[in-house]
């Protein structure tokens, strides 16, 4: 997306002529200047915006087009931010009125460019540029996002996200909370009675499928070549990623969800978990949902990357159980490793 041309514009009429529900706007910041770092940023196929102008003028864009749901999304935690700069993107933005904004934190993962250059296995790379903010000013970021977006008039429903009343984003909704997707169209993915698959990749191999026989074993074995390896998750696995994923947003995850989906209610496989996260104050049972605190949603990650607590068969925590940070502990709520994790 480096010029805002015709072909975007005819793209976004025609998203508009069949009523898609949404669309999405990537930004990184408005005061991002430092060439060497856009490079490290753009250094895959994805679309971003090179600047806030050519960002402005897609989103212009997509409000012409009759959008009236557009979400932005926005990264924290990049190098050469500023509490001040990261006020100033916010500011910027939600002067712009979009219905939903997602801000996540940059995490800096294994076999990356970013990693190089930042993570524990940086190199001598003679990189010169801007540093990763400090520990404290991601945390003054994070806890200056949840209020000023809801003095804006946002409501945090998940860790990241934020949305005005009714716009919260249905499509991830759905990722968190097990309900069945089909992608229709090149590589795209489906996750259907706990069966993960994706659509061939290749373009030639794609177009080569005929879908058109009269016969049934040779439709299957079209669709088989379209889908190819299928995950079948295991009722264990599907459980771990209803815990998880679904702590992520406010509301927590449902009991009575738990019992529908998996025909067992949560305290019998999880009970020693929610016990022990409950009294650490990291958990609160809310009728028949069990969510995250305030302070288990500033330390999210202690909860949820610690995903060996979440696999059904688990009896209780090794002695003496991992020990969570203390409140008073200055930390963001992408900040927290597995450092506390215990296998």
């Amino acid at each position: 997306m480096k010029k805002i041309g015709w072909m975007w514009l005819a793209g976004l009429a025609f998203a508009s002529s069949v009523q898609a529900q949404k669309i999405e706007e990537v930004l990184q910041s408005v005061e991002q200047n430092n060439k060497e770092l856009q490079a490290v940023f753009h250094s895959t196929e994805a679309a971003k915006m090179d600047s806030f102008e050519e960002f402005l003028k897609s989103f212009q864009s997509a409000r012409m087009a009759g959008f009236t749901n557009i979400n932005i999304d926005l990264m924290s935690g990049i190098p050469g931010q500023t509490l001040e700069s990261w006020k100033n993107t916010l500011k910027k933005v939600t002067m712009l009125k979009p219905e939903h904004i997602s801000a996540y934190s940059l995490i800096i993962e294994e076999g990356t460019p970013f990693w190089n250059r930042f993570g524990e296995g940086k190199c001598a790379c003679g990189y010169t540029g801007p540093a990763l903010p400090d520990e404290d000013t991601e945390n003054k970021i994070y806890r200056f996002t949840r209020k000023f977006l809801q003095e804006q008039g946002f409501e945090r429903y998940e860790i990241s996200n934020y949305a005005k009343p009714g716009k919260e984003c249905r499509h991830n909704i759905g990722y968190w909370t097990e309900v069945a997707y089909l992608g229709l169209g090149l590589g795209a993915s489906s996750y259907m009675e706990g069966c993960r698959f994706t659509n061939e990749k290749d373009l030639d191999k794609y177009l080569a499928l005929d879908f058109g026989e009269e016969d049934p074993e040779k439709r299957e074995t079209a669709l088989r070549k379209l889908w190819g390896q299928i995950e079948e998750l295991s009722q264990a696995q599907r459980m771990e990623e209803f815990m998880f994923l679904g702590l992520r947003m406010l509301k927590g995850v449902s009991d009575v969800d738990f019992v529908r989906l998996f025909g067992v209610k949560m305290e019998t496989v999880y009970g020693d978990v929610i016990r022990r996260l409950t009294a650490n104050g990291l958990l609160k049972k809310e009728e028949n949902n069990l969510a995250l605190t305030e302070w288990g949603m500033d330390v999210s990650n202690f909860v949820l990357t610690c995903s060996s607590w979440w696999r059904p068969g688990r009896r209780g925590f090794p002695s003496p159980g991992p020990t969570p940070p203390s409140p008073s502990t200055t930390a963001c709520g992408s900040g927290w490793g597995t450092s506390w994790c215990t296998a």
